[in-house]
């Protein structure tokens, strides 16, 4: 078996390959010879260990072996691999996103499928990451729905009125029925908040096949 060749055509070089995934492409082996694939290619130097259970495959530069950062790391483990997204960022970096500062913060801040625990601490080499379990499951397709609740959540109503915050609704471009969907998964506050601070009317300018005379059914389970 052509070991690295097999890791390079699946999953590229200069990117986090975690161990679920080499023993993905390795079905077919015991884990002994897995461990011997692994061990071999990092003795040639043809991988590298960046952590337990997380792998890349380097390309050579001009002064040595690339390297791959603690980011990459965290985006594989809890938010995509390129081709499906489990995750999003939260906290601050989210705040960033929609207008409402510019701090950048120590500690990343993450939601997503892949943690067990309602709230995990974790440190990838010197970043400390915050990893919260997804009050529903994360998908391609609703990640920005959930993304938007989670920010109205952790908001005062007077934020959402702020210019900055409008300006990111209307960019992200969501739908009435896509909050009616998910928001039974938030506290009832939320719902409040968007119809206090008036930003459900944005959705509805947005789209204008919505019947306003709908926005009194608007309401949050408790």
């Amino acid at each position: 078996m052509e070991f690295v060749q097999v890791l390079k055509e699946k999953y590229g070089e200069n990117t986090p390959i975690l161990i679920d995934e080499i023993k993905a492409v390795c079905g077919n082996y015991s884990r002994p010879r897995i461990s011997q694939f692994i061990d071999e290619a990092i003795r040639k130097r043809e991988l590298i260990r960046y952590s337990p259970g997380v792998y890349y495959l380097p390309t050579m530069l001009r002064y040595g072996l690339s390297m791959i950062g603690p980011r990459d790391v965290i985006e594989k483990k809890y938010i995509t691999n390129g081709a499906e997204i489990y995750g999003y960022y939260s906290g601050f970096t989210l705040l960033n996103a929609a207008g409402l500062t510019t701090q950048v913060p120590n500690t990343l801040e993450i939601v997503s499928n892949n943690v067990n625990s309602r709230l995990s601490r974790v440190l990838v080499d010197y970043q400390k990451v915050i990893v919260r379990r997804a009050r529903a499951k994360i998908t391609s397709e609703n990640y920005q729905i959930l993304r938007f609740l989670e920010l109205v959540n952790n908001l005062e109503s007077k934020e959402l009125k702020q210019k900055e915050f409008l300006r990111y609704v209307r960019k992200i471009n969501l739908k009435r029925g896509d909050i009616q969907q998910y928001i039974e998964y938030y506290p009832k506050s939320v719902g409040m908040k968007l119809i206090e601070s008036e930003v459900i009317y944005e959705f509805a300018r947005s789209h204008s096949a919505l019947r306003t005379d709908a926005l009194s059914g608007f309401r949050a389970k408790p």
